[in-house]
């Protein structure tokens, strides 16, 4: 046996043996690293092919024009110069996707995240991506971003989100995903940046949002959540940002918020939120922004606000703030916005409030503030903006208010403040809007202003100003309104003023000018309202006028004028309305007048004005008011004479005057012989009813209208016995049926239900009521014809409207889309004109108590006309009950459930919901939930009341009806005052409500360009003028 000894060779000794063996080993361990880094290789070149070949298929996935634009991605290499991928940490392994605005097509669904584990960052912004939110998301376990802002994503956030760990940043922000935030996002504790901002996701804030310790910025903003802010937001105590703003949040801010010491900002404005500002939000001294806006927030400011004094933004407007301000406010030194406005806030402002010098914006408008402007505001030199509109200030705005080099919008109406208009308003250059209505000014009016030459606006109605106008105020060549109404101003106008070639809005009345009107002023090519009613003006309306083909609106009533009316004024083809009354005009009305289809009010009442009145609709439909005292006046219309055209004659013969006598004798007898058989007949018959006994309701008719009787036959046969065929609208008192007369004349014919035709408990009473309701004539309101009381059927009759109603037409897409913005603007004038004859013109006047979009019909030239005026009344005689109004709750103002009564001003809020069910395209239900007030019971006796709380959508243009294109240029104008007015007709507070009157005046095309586009105008920049309306304001 041959032993291992043996085998050692016998010429090699133990030394050298000892020396060869690490040198195997180290051969042996060279040979193993190098197939292992072998393998390492192949496998990441096979990784590597894998990723690109993921990449490459996902990019087949996308449009042509999307794959264009990935040109690079070729190859099986991603990380060889492919645009926005990175292999930073591992070559050849993709750790960073990052594909930003390049308008891709397509979605994640054939995108393989298991080909990316090593990947770090995944940022896919702004790139036009749509479908869902893949759950294989979560193969990337390693990943530290997942940025997918502003794209088009759909569905939920993947439950399993939560599975990603390593996240630090998300970005799901402006998109369209839906559902609730799944609990699972507490698993990502290192989380530092959640943005899912502007979605329209639900439900409610997660408790388990309180995991996320190492959270610095929170956004949710522009989303549907609604309940309470979760109390574990207190362990967010990294949190520098919190923005939670325009939701449907409700609750109190908890007290725990106190605890977030590191927070910078915060932004929970447009929401539900109630309760008081707890007293913990002093803890917060690292706060600069905060942003409680357009809440139900009540109660008085904690005193704990002074502790923030590095705050720079403070915004608590439009919320149900009372009280008065802390004198800790005095400490926020740092303040650069201060906005209180559409509170209940009393006392005086802080007298140091711009101590620190560095306050840009003060808005504190519509609030009870009283007493006088704070003194250091005099020195306030930043102010861009300043608001104490629709307040009680007591002040000399010629010593308490400085010169401000940056200004550009000062509102200061509606105060009891005193003094002269300062001539150092002419060095504020960048201001563009001066507004100080309805105070206490005096003086004269200085030629200084005519140096702030980027003015705009300038409103100095309802002062005492005096003197004349400066000629120098032709300077401001941007100007477009220029309004000094109801002041003391005498002389004549400066014929200066023609260089105002951006004038669109003149407002001269109630006032002493004299003289002419001045020819210049036809210069104004850009004119659309003027106004100069209520002077001393003499001679004749120059001719010049008639250039204004813009102008809408032209007041010269209760003026000295005199002479003929300048047949040019018929060249105004737009013009609307029209008013010449109380002067000394005389002659024929121009037969251009026949050519002003757009006019629908005119007033010539009080000259000396003689022949036919114009072939125009506007005249033709005017009132005898709008005509009187012209007694060379004649027409059709009731109380004129009858236009007669005369011709010279020969003399009558002989025996053409016998024949004429024998005629009429003829006629008197055969008259006679009629009216005895008529009289036995009659008597006959009275004989034989007082004997039987009959129902109440005889088997008569009662038809009446100025073109005659409406037979009940005719109408059955018409209807062949309201056979539903017939039927075109049902409503709460009846269903409504079109009947072809047999003369062709359409009408439309209301057959009361029993229930109805039951609570005519006074015929007679009822029929005056019907007959008073048939002499009504406007151009918006569908003329009612007469009533029919039967035994078997009782029923109205109307003028028959083509389109039927408003309500039916936004149910009909096609309809719909056909109702522009133009034809919508002019159902709203309508519908207040019609409103505002039946309140104002009517004697005594006619509460509707019904309006809604289905009481509104449209003609086929979609001109709106009012139905159903005044029969509630008269069909439910007990209706001011609530109940009778139930068919239409979404439309009832909301007074009337507790007040029991039902006047001019529940029409006025009616108004307001259909003109929002215009702009909307559907009835409001939820923003009209939204606009949440408490009841008229608590409200103070004050006229101010509390603004509307607009909580959602913010923006104007999220109000509109989608299924047309958005306004433009003057439409916007016209739709940004609408929704303005609106707001105000939907005050909870009956008494500030602006009048039916108000309201048509204010929809007269008079408004300047809109000072900021559509799409930016925010529902609380349409807030501040929702209440204290006067009726003086209205000239």
């Amino acid at each position: 046996m041959i032993s291992p000894r043996d085998m050692i060779p016998r010429h090699e000794t133990l030394s050298s043996i000892f020396f060869k063996v690490p040198f195997l080993l180290l051969l042996v361990h060279y040979f193993s690293c190098m197939e292992f880094a072998y393998a390492a290789s192949s496998t990441t070149s096979s990784s590597g092919r894998n990723q690109a070949e993921a990449l490459l298929d996902w990019k087949a996935s996308l449009d042509s024009q999307s794959q264009s634009r990935l040109s690079s991605w070729v190859g099986n290499n991603a990380c060889n110069s492919w645009v926005g991928i990175s292999c930073t940490n591992n070559p050849g392994v993709v750790t960073n996707m990052t594909l930003t605005h390049l308008g891709l097509k397509g979605t994640l669904d054939a995108f393989n995240f298991s080909a990316f584990t090593d990947l770090l960052i995944l940022n896919f912004w702004n790139i036009s991506l749509y479908g869902n939110i893949p759950a294989n998301v979560t193969n990337l376990t390693k990943l530290k971003q997942l940025r997918l802002c502003t794209n088009h994503f759909t569905g939920n956030i993947p439950p399993e989100i939560g599975v990603l760990t390593n996240l630090e940043f998300i970005s799901f922000c402006q998109n369209y995903l839906t559902g609730f935030i799944p609990a699972s996002i507490g698993n990502l504790t290192k989380l530092s940046i959640l943005y899912l901002w502007s979605n329209q996701l639900s439900g409610s804030i997660p408790q388990e949002i309180g995991l996320l310790r190492s959270l610095h910025k929170l956004s949710m903003s522009w989303n549907l959540f609604m309940g309470t802010i979760p109390a574990t937001i207190r362990n967010l105590t990294n949190l520098s940002s919190l923005e939670l703003w325009n939701n449907q949040l409700s609750g109190s801010l908890p007290q725990e918020i106190g605890l977030l010491h590191s927070i910078n900002e915060i932004f929970l404005n447009q929401n539900f939120l109630s309760g008081t500002i707890p007293s913990s939000i002093g803890n917060l001294t690292n706060v600069y922004s905060l942003i409680l806006a357009m809440n139900n927030f009540s109660g008085t400011l904690p005193a704990s606000i002074g502790k923030l004094t590095g705050l720079s933004d403070l915004r608590l407007q439009v919320n149900l703030f009372s009280g008065v301000l802390p004198l800790e406010m005095n400490n926020l030194t740092q303040l650069k916005t201060l906005h209180l406005s559409g509170n209940q806030l009393t006392g005086h402002l802080p007298q140091d409030i711009c101590l620190g010098g560095l306050l840009v914006n003060l808005t504190v408008a519509s609030n009870h503030f009283s007493g006088p402007i704070p003194k250091t505001l005099r020195n306030c030199t930043n102010l861009v903006r300043l608001r104490l509109d629709w307040n009680n200030f007591r002040s000399n705005i010629s010593e308490d208010l400085g010169v401000y080099p940056d200004l550009d919008y000062v509102d200061l109406s509606y105060n009891n403040l005193y003094g002269e208009v300062s001539s150092s308003w002419g060095q504020c250059k960048n201001m563009t809007s001066l507004k100080i209505s309805g105070n206490n000014i005096s003086g004269k009016l200085p030629s200084e202003l005519g140096n702030a030459v980027q003015l705009r606006l300038i409103d100095l109605s309802w002062n005492h100003i005096e003197g004349a106008i400066p000629p120098e105020l032709g300077n401001l060549n941007l100007l477009f309104n220029l309004s000094l109404n109801s002041n003391q101003l005498s002389g004549t106008i400066p014929p200066e003023l023609k260089m105002l070639s951006s004038l669109e809005y003149l407002n001269l009345a109630e006032n002493n000018f004299s003289g002419s009107i001045i020819k210049e002023l036809g210069e104004c090519l850009r004119l659309s309202y003027m106004n100069l009613s209520h002077n001393k003006f003499v001679e004749r309306i120059p001719p010049e006028i008639g250039h204004l083909h813009l102008l809408r609106y032209l007041d010269l009533s209760h003026n000295l004028l005199a002479g003929e009316i300048p047949s040019e004024l018929g060249f105004l083809r737009v013009i609307e309305m029209l008013n010449l009354s109380h002067n000394n005009l005389s002659g024929l009305i121009p037969a251009t007048f026949d050519r002003l289809s757009s006019l629908t009010s005119i007033n010539i009442s009080y000259n000396e004005l003689e022949g036919r009145l114009p072939n125009c609709k506007a005249f033709q439909e005017a009132s005898f008011d709008e005509y009187r005292n012209n007694s060379g006046l004649c027409g059709e219309l009731s109380g004129l004479r009858p236009c007669y055209t005369t011709k010279r004659s020969k003399p009558m013969t002989q025996k053409t005057k016998m024949v004429i006598a024998i005629t009429v004798i003829g006629c008197l007898l055969f008259s006679f012989s009629i009216g005895g058989c008529t009289f036995l007949t009659y008597e006959r018959v009275r004989r034989k009813q007082q004997k039987a006994v009959v129902p109440e309701h005889i088997d008569l008719f009662t038809v009446l209208g100025h073109d005659g009787k409406l037979l009940y036959e005719n109408i059955m046969e018409a209807t062949e016995g309201f056979d539903s065929k017939y039927l075109i609208g049902e409503g709460g008192h009846g269903t409504v049926y079109k009947a072809i007369m047999a003369t062709d004349r359409v009408v439309a014919v209301k057959k009361l239900h029993a229930s109805e035709a039951g609570n005519l408990l006074n015929l007679k009473a009822f029929e005056s009521e019907i007959c008073v309701l048939t002499k009504i004539r406007h151009r918006n309101i569908a003329k009612l014809y007469g009533f029919c009381p039967h035994p078997k059927q009782s029923f109205l009759v109307y003028e028959y409207i083509e389109k039927g109603s408003l309500r039916k037409v936004f149910t009909n897409e096609e309809q719909a889309m056909e109702l522009d913005w133009t034809k919508r603007l002019n159902i709203v004038k309508g519908l207040a004109s019609a409103l505002a004859y039946l309140h104002h013109d009517c004697s005594p006047p006619i509460v509707h108590r019904d309006v809604s979009s289905s009481n509104i019909l449209l003609d086929r030239e979609w001109e709106a006309h009012l139905s159903d005026f005044g029969t509630a009344k008269l069909l439910m005689p007990d209706s001011s009950h609530w109940t009778s109004l139930a068919g239409n709750f979404g439309y009832a103002a909301p007074e009337i459930a507790f007040t029991m009564k039902v006047d001019e001003k529940s029409d006025v809020y009616s108004f307001g919901v259909v003109t929002l069910e215009i702009i909307t395209g559907k009835h409001p239900e939820e923003l009209i939930s939204s606009l949440s007030s408490p009841p008229p019971s608590s409200l103070p006796s004050s006229s101010s009341s509390p603004p509307l709380s607009v909580n959602r959508p913010a923006l104007l243009m999220e109000l509109l009806d989608q299924r047309i294109p958005p306004p433009r240029n003057r439409v916007a104008n016209g739709l940004a005052c609408i929704t303005r007015i609106e707001l105000s007709c939907m005050n909870i507070n009956p008494s500030s409500r602006p009048t039916t009157k108000q309201v048509s005046f204010e929809l007269i095309p008079r408004r300047p360009p809109l000072e900021q586009p559509l799409s930016s105008i925010r529902l609380d920049d349409l807030l501040p003028s929702i209440h204290n309306t006067d009726e003086a304001q209205i000239s």
